[in-house]
């Protein structure tokens, strides 16, 4: 017997949600997968960065190290290599630093010169001078010796901030007020005191000191073209002058002419109305660019850790044209000072006498003055 089986012909619907649900969870997979990816990368940089920026502390640190090993060098009056412009020679001063370093950090390049161009100075303040030592020597200005009889100074200073001069900005020739200086003059005046050298046998007293050092205020207002003073003992003492701006009106000029007889040794830089930079170049009467050697040095230095290099240029101080090395007034007070002295014309001692006149021995001449107890 056979059975014979008829289907009916229907159609049979399939259902297509669960292919969506599973397209989305892919998509979803891929997303989370590239964020994933992406901190993964993000977290690999910043820990690279991180091992890059401790390697270039290290490294300049290092470099740091050698300016200062440099600078101790050159303050040295036995280090012979004055000047040095190879690398390879340079890198020869730190061969027990590189050697025996426990880190990876190594010198790779030092170059140094205490001959400059230019003597720069950048942090000259309102509250304290700075000292800048013009060498005495022809030779150490790069004067022809026989030949060039003056040199001048060319002494460019600029505000560390805004600089501006617009008009009425010292425009007579007079200080301003402190208000109208803050509108109209941005840029700080200067004060300028030249001292000459008393190692010079033709200044190496008292009255040559005080007759030959002068101070100069080069205002901030702008001028045609630069003031120009002659330094000599008839220059007048102060000189008020006008800087010269330029075109751009903010950097300020100002050139003194001082002779080879009698050099502008030290001349004492302090701002007015706000802090700012100075930049001492210069030229002979000849017209050869200046030199200044001894006074400042500029030194440069590169290390090596592990690949990471950083470079660090410096200019230092050789002489006493740092401020610390300078005090700016004997005494300075408010108030008045009792001061008594007993100086001896035997011996030349000075000792200080306090409400003792009878102290004072037979060999005393001079004033002896009482002290006002009431107000000391």
């Amino acid at each position: 017997m056979i059975n014979i089986i008829v289907m009916n012909n229907k159609r049979v619907k399939y259902d297509e949600r669960g292919i969506v649900s599973i397209i989305v969870v892919l998509i979803f997979i891929i997303v989370i997968g590239l964020i994933v990816i992406g901190f993964g990368q993000v977290s690999r940089n910043q820990t690279g960065q991180t091992i890059d920026n401790q390697l270039s502390t290290s490294s300049y640190y290092a470099a740091q190290s050698g300016i200062n090993n440099l600078l101790q060098s050159l303050l040295d009056p036995n280090f012979s290599i004055t000047t040095n412009s190879d690398c390879s020679t340079g890198v020869n001063q730190f061969l027990s630093f590189n050697n025996n370093n426990s880190s990876s950090s190594k010198i790779t390049c030092a170059k140094w010169s205490n001959t400059v161009s230019s003597l720069e100075y950048a942090d000259v303040a309102t509250d304290k001078s700075t000292i800048a030592y013009i060498p005495k020597s022809s030779l150490n200005l790069n004067l022809a010796p026989g030949g060039d009889t003056s040199y001048t100074l060319d002494i460019k200073w600029n505000g560390k901030g805004v600089n501006a001069i617009k008009s009425g900005c010292n425009s007579n020739n007079h200080f301003t007020s402190v208000s109208l200086h803050a509108s109209n003059c941005l840029t700080p005046d200067l004060r300028i005191d030249i001292s000459p050298d008393l190692d010079l046998a033709i200044c190496n007293t008292r009255s040559c000191l005080n007759n030959n050092s002068k101070t100069i205020f080069a205002l901030s207002a702008y001028s045609s073209n630069p003031s120009l003073i002659t330094y000599s003992a008839a220059l007048g003492n102060p000189n008020i002058v006008k800087g010269y701006s330029g075109s751009s009106k903010s950097d300020m000029e100002l050139n003194i002419t001082c002779q080879v007889i009698l050099p502008c040794s030290y001349i004492k830089l302090r701002s007015i109305y706000g802090d700012s930079s100075v930049s001492i170049s210069g030229t002979s009467s000849s017209g050869k660019t200046l030199s200044f050697r001894g006074d400042q040095a500029q030194i440069d230095v590169t290390a090596v850790t592990n690949g990471v290099a950083r470079r660090v240029l410096a200019v230092a101080d050789l002489s006493s044209s740092s401020p610390n090395n300078v005090s700016e007034f004997a005494i300075m007070s408010t108030k008045s000072i009792c001061k008594v002295s007993q100086i001896s014309n035997t011996n030349g001692d000075i000792t200080g006498l306090v409400n003792n006149v009878s102290a004072a021995d037979s060999n005393f001449y001079g004033d002896i003055t009482a002290c006002n107890t009431k107000n000391p």
